[in-house]
Parts: structure tokens; C-alpha cells; sequence
């Protein structure tokens, strides 16, 4: 995909937000400029752009919790306020899958000749994260 087809999507998906936020990548082949489906789908797997959707999702969740909190006050309706929980609830749960935290990244780095032959530098001659009882997928 080139950055000129990229850049056309984005202006795309902003242009109908925020209802292209919520369409298929069938939807925005339909409803927008760019008419290619594999286009719409290879722009939508991109993980920049998950990222900005997934916050938008989540704002717009907020935004609509808080509408209905303040509306509550004036409804006695048992939908209106189960609506309510359900919403808080999926928050919740938007929260706890969140990954957060540092990621660590293992890679081998070869030594230089002054770091070889320093005295507290251990050479291991095997991978330690290779787990010789796990199965082997051919």
C-alpha cells in the first residue's frame, strides 16, 4: 500500500467520522472515494491505525456513558440505567485488557574483543529460552 493510498484513507475515515469509525472495510469500499475492499482491509489491519480507532471507540464510549448518566436523573427507566452498567462494564473491561507496562525485547548482541575477554563476562553456548520438551511443529 502506498502512502498516497494511505494518506487518502485516513482522509477518508476522518472525513465520515464517526460512523466510518464503526464500518467494515465492505462499508468503506461502499461509502467513501476509495471503492477497493483489499485496499479498505490492508489499511484497517495496519496497527497505527487499530490504535487510533480502539481510542476513538473508547472516547466515544465515555462520551455517550456520560450523556446518559446526566439523563438518568431525569428518567426512572430500569433500561436506561441496566444501558448504564453495561456501558460502565464494557469500560471496565476496555481497561483490564489494556496491555500496559514495559515490553522487553531479547536479541543476541555479539561481544567485542575487550568485552570477550573481560573477567566477569559469562559466554553461554545455548539459547536458554529454547525449551527442548516443547512440541515440534513441522
Amino acid at each position: 500500500m502506498t502512502q498516497t493510498m494511505v494518506d487518502k484513507c485516513w482522509e477518508q475515515i476522518k472525513m465520515f467520522a464517526p460512523k466510518s469509525i464503526s464500518w467494515s472495510h465492505y462499508d468503506l469500499a461502499v461509502q467513501t472515494e476509495v471503492e477497493s475492499v483489499e485496499t479498505w482491509r490492508t489499511f484497517l489491519l495496519r496497527r497505527d491505525v487499530q490504535e487510533w480507532l480502539e481510542q476513538e471507540r473508547t472516547i466515544l464510549q465515555q462520551a455517550e456513558l456520560s450523556k446518559l448518566s446526566t439523563e438518568v436523573a431525569n428518567s426512572r427507566s430500569v433500561g436506561q440505567a441496566q444501558l448504564i452498567s453495561t456501558m460502565q462494564k464494557i469500560n471496565e473491561s476496555n481497561k483490564a485488557n489494556k496491555a500496559e507496562g514495559p515490553a522487553f525485547i531479547y536479541c543476541y548482541v555479539p561481544l567485542n574483543s575487550q568485552q570477550e575477554h573481560a573477567p566477569n563476562v559469562q559466554i553461554l553456548e545455548e539459547d536458554i529460552f529454547y525449551d527442548k520438551d516443547a512440541p515440534k511443529f513441522d
